[in-house]
């Protein structure tokens, strides 16, 4: 069964499919045609699930065990780029390359975590995303509480229980940013 909070976020996102949607050979699927921002955009990217074996083998690049809010997560989605990539939860790239449908892949966790890694980002701290502003998404790996804080800062700017209660949270968030056709105010 669905969980809850990936229900309520479908119920913010899945108004995008009026103005567009495509689900690719491997599971992606592609909401809300925005051609305003660029040729073959799109509002929202829901990857396909991710299988287990990858979701451990995700593990071994990033160099930590995945807490279980994370391992559900992408029971269902190899990460999110929801509201034009305002949220882009990272998952597992499995080639870089530009174009077709093979280049519709998430960010690499392994690339936040390892090679992006901020000096204000501790070493039980998993990244999970980088917005537009340079402002950091992570998750404390001991208490599993989900942080928002400047590039600048180790003072978070906000602060979630969860996994689960970010990704609802900021959903509700980005979605009063955004016009009914997918055109931020």
């Amino acid at each position: 069964m669905l969980p809850t909070y990936l229900q309520e976020v479908y119920h913010l996102i899945y108004p995008a499919r009026a103005f567009g949607c495509r689900l690719l050979a491997n599971g992606t699927e592609l909401l809300g045609y925005v051609p305003h921002i660029a040729p073959n955009t799109w509002l929202h990217t829901c990857f396909a699930p991710l299988p287990i074996a990858d979701v451990l083998a995700l593990e071994q690049q990033v160099g930590v065990a995945l807490p279980p809010a994370l391992h559900k997560f992408y029971a269902y989605h190899n990460g999110f780029n929801i509201f034009s990539c305002e949220l882009a939860i990272h998952g597992l790239r499995h080639n870089y390359m530009r174009t077709g449908d093979a280049a519709w892949q998430p960010f690499h966790l392994r690339d936040i975590n390892c090679y992006g890694r901020s000096h204000i980002a501790q070493t039980q701290q998993l990244l999970l995303s980088r917005y537009r502003d340079g402002s950091w998404l992570y998750m404390d790996l001991q208490s599993e509480k989900v942080y928002h804080n400047s590039s600048f800062s180790a003072e978070p700017l906000h602060e979630w229980p969860d996994f689960e209660s970010m990704l609802v949270s900021e959903a509700q968030r980005l979605t009063l940013l955004f016009d009914e056709r997918g055109r931020r105010y």
